[in-house]
C-alpha cells in the first residue's frame, strides 16, 4: 500500500469528520436594520385673549396698531429644555388676523385668537407674547399645562397688555362742594390701543396725589393714601375732595422703567364777599368811594365784619386780615386796631381820625383770593374822666 496516498486520504477524513462545536460557513449577506422613524412632533389647538380695544374712539393720541403676530416659546417640557423633537421650531411665530377667514375674532374686551402650537407630552411651560407690525410687543403671560401623550388638547390663555403709557382724566374740583367719585384711567399698550378686559396689566403702575394740603385723595378698592397701585383695566380708582378752597395739583403716574408723567387737576375757587360793611357813597374823592366800608362815628368804639368764601373760613382755614401801613398808621397813631373773633369775624377798633384800608385774605394756600375792606374813622376821639 502507498503510504503517501494513505496519510492523504486520513487528513481528509478527519477534516470531514471534526467535532460539533464547529461554526458552519454563513449563508449570503446579512440584511442591514431599516431606521426607526422620528415620531412627528405633539400639537395643541390654543385659544388665546388679547386684551385690547377694537373701537377706533379707544385709542391713544396716536392711531392704534393691529395685533399681527403671537410668538410661542416653549421654556421646558418636564423641567428641561425642549428638545428640536418635542418643538422643531422654537419660538414659533404664528399671524394673526381679523380679517374675514382669519384666526382671531374681536368682541368688546378685546380680541380672540385660534391657533395650533407644539404641544409635547409632560409638563410644558410656555411664553406667549403678542407683537404688532413694528415688533413692540404688546402684551405677554406665562402659562404651564400638562399634556397627555397622543392627545391633542384645547388649551386657553389670556395675554397680559404691556402698559406703555397712561391717560388720566379728573373733573374740576369746585371749592364748597365736596366730591367722591371715580376718575378715568386708561392705559394703552406700546401700540397706542387702549387695554381692556378682565386679565391684569403685566406690569401695574402706581398713581400719586401730589396735593399737600389733605383736601383730596384717591384711592383703589382697599388701596389708599397718596399713592396707590393701578393693576388691571377693571380697576376703580376713586378721587375725594373735602370742598376746601385748594390749589389746583397734579397726579403723578409712574410706569415701571420708564419715565414718570404728570396730569394736572384743576380747581376753581370763589370770590370773598364781606358782611357788616356799607359801600361808601359819600364823596367819590375818597379812596373808599363805592367800596365796602366799616364806619366809625365815635373814638374808641368797636364793631365787627365778616368775610365769606366756599371752603374757606373754618378752623385751621381761617381768614387773615393786614392793615396797609401806608393809610393805617401804627402804634398811637394808628386809625384802628383789628382782633380776630374767630375763623371769619373780625372786630375792629377806631383809634384816630382817617381813612385805612385792609386786606383780608382766604384759601387756597399757593394762589389766595383777597378782598380790599376799608375803616372810616370821622369822630372826634372821646376821653372819659
Amino acid at each position: 500500500m502507498n503510504t503517501r496516498a494513505l496519510a492523504v486520504a486520513s487528513l481528509v477524513f478527519l477534516a470531514g469528520c471534526g467535532g460539533g462545536s464547529s461554526t458552519p460557513a454563513p449563508i449570503g449577506p446579512v440584511p442591514t436594520p431599516l431606521p426607526t422613524a422620528t415620531p412627528a412632533p405633539g400639537t395643541a389647538k390654543l385659544t388665546i385673549g388679547v386684551p385690547r380695544s377694537t373701537s377706533s374712539a379707544q385709542r391713544a393720541p396716536r392711531a392704534g396698531s393691529v395685533a399681527t403676530s403671537l410668538v410661542v416659546t416653549i421654556k421646558t417640557v418636564d423641567g428641561q429644555p425642549p428638545t428640536s423633537a418635542q418643538a422643531p421650531v422654537n419660538p414659533q411665530t404664528i399671524p394673526l388676523s381679523t380679517a374675514t377667514g382669519g384666526n382671531c375674532t374681536t368682541s368688546p374686551s378685546g380680541e380672540t385668537c385660534t391657533v395650533t402650537i407644539y404641544a409635547p407630552p409632560g409638563q410644558v411651560t410656555y411664553q406667549f407674547d403678542v407683537f404688532d407690525a413694528s415688533n413692540n410687543k404688546l402684551a405677554t403671560t406665562t402659562a404651564t399645562y400638562t399634556i397627555t401623550p397622543g392627545t391633542t388638547p384645547n388649551l386657553t390663555a389670556s395675554v397680559n397688555g404691556l402698559v406703555a403709557s397712561v391717560v388720566v382724566t379728573a373733573p374740576t374740583l369746585n371749592a364748597g362742594t365736596s366730591f367722591a367719585g371715580p376718575i378715568t384711567v386708561q392705559a394703552f399698550d406700546a401700540g397706542g390701543t387702549l387695554i381692556v378686559g378682565s386679565t391684569p396689566y403685566a406690569n401695574p403702575f402706581t398713581l400719586t396725589d401730589n396735593d399737600s394740603t389733605g383736601a383730596t385723595s384717591i384711592s383703589d378698592g382697599t388701596q389708599s393714601g397718596p399713592t396707590i397701585t393701578v393693576g388691571g383695566p377693571n380697576d376703580v380708582v376713586n378721587l375725594s375732595y373735602t370742598g376746601t378752597a385748594d390749589d389746583p395739583f397734579t397726579i403723578t403716574i409712574a410706569i415701571p422703567n420708564k419715565p414718570t408723567t404728570t396730569t394736572a387737576v384743576q380747581t376753581t375757587n370763589s370770590a370773598i364777599t364781606l358782611s357788616g360793611t356799607t359801600n361808601d357813597t359819600l364823596k367819590p374823592s375818597d379812596p373808599n368811594f363805592n367800596q365796602p366800608t366799616l364806619f366809625f362815628t365815635t373814638i374808641p368804639s368797636t364793631q365787627q365784619f365778616g368775610a365769606a368764601q366756599a371752603g374757606w373760613g373754618f378752623p385751621g382755614h381761617a381768614f387773615a386780615l393786614a392793615l396797609d401801613v401806608a393809610t393805617c398808621g401804627s402804634g398811637a397813631s394808628a386809625v384802628v386796631t383789628v382782633v380776630p373773633v374767630n375763623s371769619f369775624t373780625f372786630g375792629v377798633t377806631s383809634k384816630t381820625a382817617g381813612i385805612c384800608k385792609g386786606i383780608v385774605t382766604g384759601g387756597p394756600p399757593a394762589h389766595p383770593v383777597s378782598a380790599t375792606v376799608w375803616f372810616s374813622v370821622s369822630a372826634s376821639q372821646i376821653i372819659v374822666n
